[in-house]
């Protein structure tokens, strides 16, 4: 959950909007479900049930080395929720030292292509449910549903931001949860109410999976 934050310098940020509501709201949905939970995230949640493995980070190698890390940890095959938006270009030099506006007329920062965490994990060791935050009614369904083959996610939770209804932030989300097979609309819903939407929907998606097989 939460959004990367990645250095430009050593005091300086490029981050995001994303405020980790509803990845800590899963937690704590999973959690009460019974699972085994370790909520990685940048958002510090003020108050979280004792039974679940909080795991702070900043920047998407932090992401990922936590994920590999906690993969270690589980017994059997994890379910990795990717609700954390990561950034998907980073600066492509980093200052060690504050940069001096005094000494720059203009500052100009080159930035790469940032690995995505996704597609760099393998659907062997994750089942991988993607969260897809789109603001463009008309690609967003097409765009979610590509995930699941390029990415090899098992379900896409899609989220067309609204500034009215579901901004970055709000407190209420609206999803269409996607697989191969089945599609769920949601409600717009507070996001404590719409993690458990997504468990449920998680939970006969893996368990018709184990059916056909």
């Amino acid at each position: 959950g939460g959004g990367s934050k990645e250095n430009i310098d050593s005091v300086r940020v490029l981050g995001n909007l994303s405020s980790g509501k509803q990845a800590y709201f899963l937690a704590i949905a999973l959690h009460l479900l019974g699972a085994k939970v370790f909520l990685i995230s940048s958002s510090v949640p003020t108050i979280l049930p004792q039974g679940i493995h909080f795991i702070e980070v900043t920047t998407s190698i932090q992401y990922y080395q936590a994920i590999i890390e906690s993969k270690k940890m589980c017994k059997a095959k994890p379910i990795l929720f990717m609700a954390a938006a990561i950034a998907d270009f980073i600066p492509e030099a980093v200052s060690q030292t504050k940069i001096k506006k005094d000494s720059l007329r203009n500052l100009q920062l080159t930035f790469e292509k940032n690995m995505d965490i996704l597609s760099k994990l393998s659907a062997k060791e994750f089942v991988k449910i993607g969260f897809k935050a789109e603001d463009n009614h008309q690609s967003a369904f097409q765009n979610a549903q590509g995930m699941l083959h390029k990415k090899e996610c098992t379900i896409v939770c899609l989220n067309v931001l609204d500034s009215l209804k579901n901004a970055f932030g709000s407190d209420n989300n609206q999803m269409t949860l996607i697989s191969s097979n089945a599609t769920q609309e949601t409600p717009l819903l507070d996001k404590f109410s719409l993690s458990f939407e997504i468990a449920a929907f998680t939970q006969q998606v893996l368990l018709n999976d184990d059916n056909a097989h």
